[in-house]
């Protein structure tokens, strides 16, 4: 079992039914639907090969999915997340045909990849250290040569703030096209050496009535540590081909070594 689900067995956000629609909402309150970060990235870095294979780790609800350019029509993409609520909404709102895999990062499906990405900061829920090596080994496992995989880190994850830091100190509320209505608490943290764990409650309103409330958890490695990320990137043999600068975040650029 992963480490979020062992820590957070019963609270670990993403895991709740109902989350998946708020996330989507509050995502896009917080940076817009996020595609026009990402998609210049994918379109440089896409693969001119005939019929390639794309793997998208940590999907989430599909943006990056939705986020491929026009070029991916033909390809066999894959898609892992280890939340069956947050791929049950990718389904739902991904009109590409894909391979659904429910499984945690570090355990990658058995498939050789020409792309992979691991977009919106999620290698930070790897907050077990070898659970983050095993997710660059499984990397340069399905990586083909040639390949290239795009990993997302955070800035607030280098910077070692966040979330938890004070953000939102009201309570958010929002609405869906349906007029269903989510709010939020502000987010309460705690530390334990590099890692963080945010806490905060949401509820779920509709025609006025809550029909939910989830006390929602999950934990971050948020003190990154550039140089030891680079040591392990090399001990699963990759390399680094480009770090490219973003408002939010930073795009680390990897290819499997000769």
């Amino acid at each position: 079992m992963d480490s979020q689900l062992r820590t957070h067995p019963t609270t670990y956000a993403y895991t709740h039914a109902y989350f998946p629609l708020f996330y989507d909402l509050w995502v896009t309150s917080l940076f817009g639907t996020g595609a026009d970060a990402i998609s210049p990235l994918l379109c440089r870095l896409f693969p001119h090969t005939p019929s390639p294979k794309i793997l998208d780790i940590g999907t989430g609800t599909g943006a990056v999915i939705r986020a491929l350019p026009a070029a991916a029509n033909g390809a066999e993409i894959w898609a892992v997340d280890h939340s069956e609520a947050m791929l049950a909404r990718a389904r739902e709102t991904t009109q590409r045909e894909v391979h659904w895999v429910c499984a945690s990062a570090a355990s990658l499906p058995e498939v050789e990849v020409d792309l992979a990405v691991s977009a919106a900061g999620g290698v930070g829920h790897l907050v077990d250290r070898e659970e983050r090596k095993a997710f660059l080994k499984g990397l340069a496992r399905v990586l083909r040569q040639g390949g290239v995989a795009v990993v997302s880190v955070l800035r607030d994850e280098e910077e070692g703030n966040g979330e938890g830091d004070g953000a939102q100190a009201e309570v958010l509320a929002l609405q869906s096209e349906d007029r269903i209505v989510y709010k939020k608490t502000p987010t309460t943290a705690t530390w334990a050496g590099d890692v963080r764990t945010d806490r905060f409650v949401v509820e779920r309103w509709v025609g006025g009535e809550r029909q939910w409330r989830g006390e929602c958890q999950w934990s971050i490695l948020a003190r990154w540590d550039d140089e030891r990320w680079r040591a392990e990137i090399e001990e699963a043999g990759l390399r680094v081909s480009e770090v490219v600068d973003g408002e939010i975040q930073r795009w680390w650029v990897l290819e499997k070594r000769e």
